[in-house]
């Protein structure tokens, strides 16, 4: 009896080969290429005095009375992007795949050298801060070597009014924005009164028709609270710049709404 040994596979076992092959095709496909990146935001900045941060434990920074440095803050997203070996077998050939977020203050020279990470602020906030619009706001006091800072778009843990030293310690939030089923309160557009008691700000209520901007006053621990400023569904009253009034003992604060007088905040 003879045996013919060049038969050709039949279909199924043609199929099982291919199943049995599948996975593997898969794991190569997608395995593919990744590679590591950073996304760097730069937010808002203001100038202050310069500072020379310690080099050892238990020093205190320097400050300088003749030189200022640029003070901003920073986000940092990190980021694996994946590319397929086989991208025109299947769409969406690349994945970016979000790995962590974190803020940083930061510091340089008014020529834009000697960048500075002074402090890492935040890791990891649920959501991050919102780079689409103007979404923060800085303010430095030369006196009193702080920092009042505003975050309006991000996750909630961070968002609010905020204060800091020039190098970064002493962080501590302010004013938590109030959300109720009326409006969300936004706090904006922080300005310190020279001497770095109070600090006057914008008041943003979200979600009213149409939202309102007030002016509102609070002291450097968030209390004390004021409005200075209300808005009428015809005027709104935005971005307050303070100064000392002319031969006063008053402050002036300046708002960019169209043909509004200074207003004179005595304290």
């Amino acid at each position: 009896m003879k045996i013919n040994t060049n038969h050709k596979p039949t279909a199924t076992a043609s199929l099982l080969k291919v199943l049995y092959l599948l996975p593997w095709l898969l794991v190569i496909v997608n395995s593919g290429f990744a590679e590591e990146y950073a996304n760097v935001e730069y937010l808002c900045a203001d100038w202050g005095p310069a500072i020379s941060l310690p080099l050892k434990q238990g020093e205190q920074p320097k400050y300088s009375d003749t030189e200022e440095d640029v003070y901003f803050v920073k986000q940092v997203g990190w980021f694996t992007r994946k590319q397929r070996v086989m991208p025109k077998m299947f769409p969406g050939s690349n994945e970016n795949i979000a790995r962590g977020t974190s803020i940083y203050l930061c510091k340089m020279k008014p020529d834009g050298s000697e960048k500075v990470e002074i402090k890492k602020l935040w890791t990891n906030p649920n959501y991050p801060i919102d780079t689409q619009g103007q979404s923060t706001w800085m303010d430095v006091n030369e006196k009193t070597g702080k920092i009042v800072l505003s975050i309006t778009l991000a996750g909630n843990e961070i968002t609010g009014l905020w204060t800091m030293n020039l190098d970064g310690s002493e962080l501590k939030r302010i004013i938590v924005p109030e959300q109720n089923p009326q409006y969300l309160q936004a706090i904006n557009h922080p300005s310190w009164t020279p001497s770095g008691e109070w600090i006057v700000f914008e008041e943003e209520f979200r979600g009213m028709n149409p939202n309102r901007f007030n002016i509102g006053k609070c002291d450097v621990a968030g209390k004390r609270l004021s409005r200075l400023l209300e808005a009428t569904e015809k005027i709104e009253y935005r971005q307050p710049a303070v100064s000392l009034a002319n031969k006063s003992p008053s402050l002036s604060i300046r708002t960019d709404t169209p043909g509004a007088a200074p207003l004179a905040d005595r304290h």
